[in-house]
């Protein structure tokens, strides 16, 4: 263990020792390391050197880790496995005439987005360092992460130092590339002694730190005369931002909603420390973009920066020339919240992770509503979207957490709770925890509002607050997917549940589960759309319903061969003579009108003589409302279209989870219907190909744009 140019960071002096020869880096040693001068001892975690301690202002920070800790190494190893090739790849890609060859020869077509960010990367960090001959320097790499960054150093000959306030990051980094220095600690109190490095660097790190000001100050502190600070990759703000602008930033960031602490500072966070020294210093700005300036790599002298851009926002990185010493005072560690090992034993389980922390939480943060629009930036990083105006409900992706205070606790949860449609249907699953133990979890029928009434059956461990976390689990990846809303979140000491329940945000799927499960048909008004009808129909016909089908009488061959389907009626041809259906009235009784957009609704429409507060518009994607809802009306030949608010259908169920989840056997069936559609469309395809049908499809698109009936 090398403690080298280490300092104790209670007392500041050079005196730590360790207390054992041998370790395993797969194990926790508590009281490592020892300070011979002031007794504080330190931990080895995971055969990293952990000098420093966790503080109530980085709480936020620790739940961000423990809540991703089990994925770093999963996602670290799946990008980016052997970064020592990526550099190589990098820069080779860099330094060819030939990009397009670079990238066939390792199987890209285009520059996928790591390449061009670790590519952008690349160029800046060549820009900053070639006046710097960084052989045999000395570097310290704060904020290190698993150590992509720093091996670019040691690749060009420096001996590198790694500081990681993330001990599951510096337990890979130290796994994975032993050969340079890793440390656990904190930027704001560096455990290092005064002028011990020819190079800090930080790549993508300041905007992560509690206090960025001071953590500047202790890199200038351990740096030697004539040293170099290097920064890169942090974006700043306007220093009259407010932090509700900071958080329509991040509104829509997956990762700071997952728990990432990003922040984009105030320009001034970044250069009052320089300003308080400027005369020791050699400054060199430079801004990959500047909005509203100038959207390309600049450089500026730090007089101009500092006149510039308090007003402005961008992206901000320094090359910084210490020229002289500097007498700077040494931080002392404040009161720890947490310690490091206490913390770590359970980090690689996030539950248990995350229980540790619950007491931990600020007062200002517990017994928040769901519609509380107070600390923005927490509610992000704890899964809440930012509350719309007049919207009694609230958007969150994935996982939504809130903290009460013990005396909150009562016997029951109400929670309502509605998962948004969407076009490529799953069955999404909700997993309600209290203090990381589940207490609920059941699929649930998108586009419902469900009104769940939760015991809280299980015992709290906790002495001061506890956790209630709400988690979406979807097959489906898109960010749309990954969406649900909350309208209320309470304790009750009873229950009073209803089985009333309302549609909003729904589609085909969840019709099929509300109001046509158990039925034995279902009646479609068709739309002369031909692909959009066929996907309403597999869609239908997944779920075991026959349909009857009211389809143009120019197109009813198309529909006459479609298994489970029959055609009940026909309608005249509008297209070829629009005023074939002014005196039409539909006599069938109708539930779903298949048309693709409001245009052709509005036509069939006119057509339907049944309540239109019955019959519902199946929409591109299988999206679904309330024919009624949204009406139109033809002018002059023009479409006027009145758009009503998206109305919420009740209606009754007799139990809460009665839709809530799909057996074995229909799973099974469906996989067996999917597997005889695609049978039948790679039959039609094949058709397709053949003289004939190509000549046949010829003649009824010439029979459509003509208006000739076909039964002539």
């Amino acid at each position: 263990m090398d403690l080298n140019n280490t300092q104790c960071p209670s007392c500041n002096q050079s005196a730590l020792t360790t207390r054992i020869d041998q370790y395993d880096n797969k194990q926790i040693y508590i009281d490592a390391i020892t300070c011979n001068n002031c007794g504080k001892n330190y931990d080895l975690i995971w055969g990293v050197p952990y000098l420093g301690i966790f503080k109530q202002e980085e709480i936020l920070s620790l739940f961000e880790i423990a809540a991703n800790a089990a994925q770093y190494q999963v996602k670290e190893k799946n990008a980016d496995h052997n970064y020592l090739n990526v550099i190589s790849m990098v820069n080779e890609y860099t330094n060819s005439c030939n990009k397009v060859a670079v990238l066939s020869k390792y199987g890209l077509t285009n520059i996928p987005y790591w390449l061009e960010y670790r590519y952008n990367e690349h160029l800046f960090f060549k820009t900053l360092t070639q006046a710097i001959d960084l052989r045999n320097k000395c570097v310290l790499d704060i904020g290190a992460g698993s150590g992509y960054d720093s091996l670019k150093f040691y690749s060009a000959g420096a001996t590198v130092t790694c500081l990681e306030f993330s001990p599951a990051l510096s337990a890979f980094g130290n796994a994975e590339y032993p050969q340079l220095r890793w440390f656990g600690g904190s930027s704001d109190n560096l455990p290092f002694a005064d002028c011990q490095f020819d190079i800090v660097t930080a790549n993508a790190a300041l905007h992560h730190l509690v206090d960025i000001p001071k953590s500047l100050q202790e890199s200038l502190r351990v740096l030697k005369p004539g040293g170099y600070l290097i920064t890169l990759g942090d974006s700043f703000m306007a220093d009259s931002s407010t932090e509700e602008e900071e958080a329509l930033i991040f509104n829509h960031h997956t990762s700071v909603l997952q728990g990432i602490n990003e922040q984009v500072p105030k320009f001034q966070l970044f250069t009052e420390i320089f300003k308080y020294y400027k005369d020791a210093l050699d400054i060199r700005v430079f801004t990959q973009n500047l909005y509203g300036l100038m959207p390309y790599h600049s450089e500026w002298s730090f007089e101009e920066a500092i006149t510039k851009f308090p007003q402005l926002a961008g992206s901000i990185n320094f090359l910084i020339q210490k020229k002289q010493h500097i007498s700077i005072p040494q931080s002392s560690l404040s009161q720890e919240a947490i310690r490091p090992s206490e913390y770590a034993k359970d980090l690689y389980n996030p539950d248990l992770g995350i229980h540790r922390l619950i007491d931990l939480i600020a007062d200002q943060f517990v017994n928040l509503s769901v519609t509380d629009q107070s600390y923005p930036k927490f509610r992000l990083l704890n899964g809440w979207k930012l509350p719309q105006a007049g919207e009694n409900k609230r958007t969150v992706y994935k996982r939504a957490r809130l903290f009460f205070s013990l005396d909150r606790l009562k016997d029951f949860l109400h929670l309502s709770l509605l998962i948004p449609y969407v076009s490529n249907y799953d069955s999404p699953t909700i997993t309600i925890k209290l203090n990381s133990i589940n207490v609920f979890s059941e699929e649930l029928v998108r586009g419902v509002w469900h009104e769940l009434y939760i015991p809280m059956l299980v015992e709290v461990h906790t002495h001061k607050n506890f956790l209630v976390e709400v988690q979406l689990q979807s097959h489906n990846s898109s960010e749309a997917a990954q969406e649900f809303y909350i309208r209320d979140l309470e304790l009750l000491p009873e229950a009073s549940p209803s089985n009333l329940f309302a549609l909003e945000h729904f589609g085909l799927e969840t019709l099929i589960f509300t109001h046509f499960k158990g039925k034995h048909s279902v009646t479609v008004l068709i739309s002369p759309d031909f692909e959009h009808n066929m996907d309403v129909i597999n869609r239908l016909r997944k779920w075991q319903l026959n349909l009857q089908l009211i389809v143009p009488s120019w197109q009813d061959f198309f529909y006459s061969w479609i298994p489970e389907c029959e055609i009940v009626e026909t309608y005249p041809n509008f297209i070829s003579d629009p005023t074939s259906i002014d005196n039409y009235h539909i006599q069938k009784p109708i539930q779903l009108v298949a048309a693709s957009n409001s245009e052709l609704k509005a036509v069939l429409q006119k057509i339907i003589s049944v309540d239109l507060d019955q019959v519902y518009w199946i929409q591109s994607g299988g999206y679904s409302q309330l024919l009624a809802s949204h009406t139109a009306s033809i002018t002059d030949g023009n479409l006027t279209e009145a758009t009503a608010p998206l109305p919420i259908q009740q209606f009754s169920l007799s139990s809460t989870n009665q839709y809530s989840t799909h057996s074995k056997q229909l799973e099974q069936k469906v996989s067996y219907l999917e597997k005889q559609l695609q049978d039948a469309r790679e039959e039609i395809a094949a058709m397709k190909t053949s003289k004939f049908w190509q000549l046949r499809g010829r003649w009824f698109r010439l029979k459509q744009m003509i208006g000739i009936n076909h039964h002539k």
